[in-house]
């Protein structure tokens, strides 16, 4: 299991509520040992619905899954 909470947090640029869900980012990352990643698609809305912007958010996603696998296993090792 991972030594502690990992978080990914992607927002669209022109999403509404990004700027209320940044402030809530910042309180998890601020009161916890939490590793909180906040990753802003550009131009993209709440929805994420162009082919483009999902295409940016399975990216994004994926290569976070990556990186703390790698962390992980290394810790393993």
């Amino acid at each position: 299991w991972p030594s502690s909470l990992a978080v990914l947090a992607v927002s669209g640029e022109k999403d509404d509520y990004r700027p209320g869900a940044e402030r809530s980012i910042s309180r998890v990352a601020s009161r916890s040992d939490a590793s909180v990643v906040h990753k802003v698609i550009p131009y993209a809305n709440h929805n994420f619905d162009s082919i483009d912007w999902e295409q940016q958010l399975m990216t994004t996603t994926q290569e976070w899954l990556q990186g703390r696998m790698s962390k992980e296993r290394g810790r393993c090792s």
